[in-house]
């Protein structure tokens, strides 16, 4: 008999089950958390944005090992409106996602 392999969700829940047994449960928590994202900007345009968030108020608080990136300013809920995007200054990601540029090392 041919035995039923999981897929979907299931896979997904198995796989990390059988991998991480101790860690399973904070791994799936982690799922549930709301990370705000960052944003990354070209350092052109560093003073203009902190003109802009100063202006209204905001934090700048760069990211301690990525120069070009900022963390979401803790006085705008997530998902509002954040001085410069529309401006086309900052571009938000995952903090995860500056990872590869780290990696990758690019060069102009």
């Amino acid at each position: 008999m041919k035995k039923h392999k999981n897929i979907g969700k299931t896979a997904f829940l198995d796989y990390y089950q059988n991998h991480f047994p101790l860690k399973f449960d904070q791994i799936i928590q982690s799922f549930d958390d709301k990370n705000p994202p960052v944003f990354l900007f070209n350092p052109q345009f560093e003073d203009q944005i902190r003109f802009l968030w100063g202006k209204s108020g905001l934090s700048f608080n760069k990211i301690e090992w990525f120069p070009y990136a900022v963390y979401w300013p803790q006085q705008i809920p997530f998902g509002e409106p954040v001085p410069g995007y529309e401006e086309k200054l900052i571009y938000p990601m995952n903090i995860s996602s500056l990872l590869p540029i780290l990696a990758l090392d690019p060069k102009p």
